[in-house]
């Protein structure tokens, strides 16, 4: 084999390639993503610099039999850049309807896609397929819940529903206890700090 530099630039060209091709990256094939719907394989023109041992021939005297001077050259090595061109193989991932990748060199298709946002702290998980925060429904989370009329039992007197929650209200001489749902007998405390 040639010269440090050269195993050097070998190694660095593999392992461009290697991660240029996708080979040895975590998480497998892209067809194990769920929004993959097949793969294309391209092949890609690469242009890189490389750095390799150029010869230097370098003349001087010298004394040669006969007590003559003669002229000869002396061979030295310097580090030169030369440009390479290549077409390497790159797979691609085709994403499903519905669902896209995360940023564009992405060999997976793991962001679903929904046509309308989801609303209120939802979160799009399939395509068209929004998961709600609690107290919010419908199909973009655009409905308001009604927690009272759902569960009798989340207030001891009254129930007030609210956008995306619900507070419990009590009668006259009953005050809200400590657990914002229960009434209890008494006055309310006064504020601290007065």
């Amino acid at each position: 084999m040639g010269s440090r530099a050269e195993l050097c630039t070998l190694l660095s060209g593999l392992s461009l390639l290697l991660l240029m091709s996708g080979h040895g990256s975590k998480g497998g094939s892209p067809r194990e993503s769920q929004g993959v719907c097949s793969q294309q394989t391209l092949l890609v023109p690469l242009r890189y610099n490389e750095s390799y041992s150029q010869p230097v021939y370098k003349p001087y005297l010298t004394l040669c039999p006969g007590r003559r001077i003669c002229s000869t050259y002396r061979t030295t090595y310097r580090v030169a850049w030369r440009e390479v061109r290549r077409e390497v193989r790159q797979t691609h991932a085709v994403c499903c309807q519905g669902w896209k990748k995360r940023h564009p060199g992405a060999l997976t298709c793991e962001e679903a896609i929904c046509a309308k946002p989801c609303l209120h702290g939802g979160a799009c998980l399939r395509p068209d397929r929004c998961e709600c925060a609690p107290g919010w429904g419908g199909k973009h989370c655009h409905v308001d819940v009604d927690e009272c009329r759902a569960s009798a039992a989340l207030c001891s007197h009254r129930c007030l529903n609210t956008a995306g929650s619900f507070t419990c209200g009590c009668p006259r001489g009953l005050v809200l206890g400590p657990d914002g749902r229960t009434c209890l007998e008494g006055s309310p405390e006064p504020p601290t700090g007065a």
